[in-house]
């Protein structure tokens, strides 16, 4: 029952879509159990109300079939959907559709950094997902507020079996007590640790450090994935304001042609190019507007 390749499309949402969705709350239980409670609340609330379930993972449906599959037999992956759906993609369609007018013309070549408690990268190509860093889960890929990322799977084997831990409570501890809080052993609130970062305090700077390391990593393998880099966006709440994490990040991709204005960086508040003229790749903040998406892909499947 190809459950998750369900939920890649918007739709109405009715009971079995609410039967289906508690099925597959393994896979993103920071985001769907909330997401269930709410439903039955406005359910209660407003019974005779249509509504509708925006996917979250359906810009995504056009990445090719080598950065859909994961490695293992076709068989398996076929039988249990285990493929690469990737998250984000209501904020990435968001910021493609501002992209025109920010840089002039829609970039050919483009990568969405969204940098929130959840973070992703994505590869833009003519407007279309061709990669991206979260995968079957929103655990997958860069390091988050509390979610681990991408990590050798040897790793949850030894972890499982020196800690003893079951599925689930393997589970709570890669969504929970990883990412940013486990780097820093301290808090997993970016702005916080920037700003312990700038009085030296150790583990706060590495904890950063080792969160853009990560952006940067993802960055230069989109722009080999797409062919090219014409621009970059950092979205989100992080990606929009910690300026001084998008210098830390801008610094290290000078070798791919980005030339940032130190000035504008610093004081860069809502949406803006934060390069210099003569760099290469462009790069903006662009304020992500989800809320507008979401209307606009609503009133679509409503009409």
């Amino acid at each position: 029952c190809a459950l998750p390749i369900y939920f890649q499309k918007s739709k109405r949402i009715t009971p079995s879509y609410i039967k289906r969705l508690a099925r597959v709350a393994r896979v993103a239980p920071l985001h769907i159990n909330p997401e269930l409670k709410e439903l039955r609340h406005i359910q209660k609330l407003l019974p005779r109300a249509a509504r509708f379930a925006i996917s979250d993972s359906a810009f995504h449906v056009t990445l090719p079939d080598v950065a859909r599959r994961f490695t293992i037999p076709e068989v398996d992956a076929e039988k249990y959907d285990l493929y690469k759906f990737g998250y984000h993609g209501i904020s990435v369609a968001s910021v493609v559709k501002q992209s025109k007018r920010v840089f002039g013309s829609r970039p050919k070549h483009l990568v969405v950094c969204h940098l929130g408690s959840g973070s992703s990268v994505t590869a833009v190509k003519d407007g279309r997902s061709i990669d991206t860093t979260m995968g079957y889960s929103p655990l997958a890929g860069l390091a988050m507020a509390t979610r681990v990322g991408d990590i050798d799977p040897g790793v949850l084997l030894a972890l499982a079996k020196y800690k003893r831990f079951s599925l689930e409570q393997l589970s709570d501890y890669l969504n929970k007590r990883t990412g940013l809080l486990g780097l820093s052993g301290q808090t997993d609130d970016m702005k916080t640790l920037v700003e312990r970062r700038k009085h030296g305090a150790p583990q706060a700077t590495f904890a950063v450090e080792a969160y853009a390391h990560r952006v940067c990593k993802a960055i230069g393998a989109s722009a080999a994935t797409l062919g090219g880099l014409d621009a970059i966006v950092f979205t989100a709440t992080i990606g929009e304001r910690s300026w001084r994490l998008r210098s830390i990040i801008c610094r290290q991709l000078a070798g791919l042609g980005v030339e940032f204005d130190v000035a504008k960086n610093r004081h860069k508040k809502d949406t803006g190019m934060i390069t210099t003229p003569r760099s290469k790749v462009k790069v903006a903040v662009i304020e992500t507007d989800e809320l507008a998406e979401l209307v606009r892909q609503t009133a679509a499947l409503s009409a």
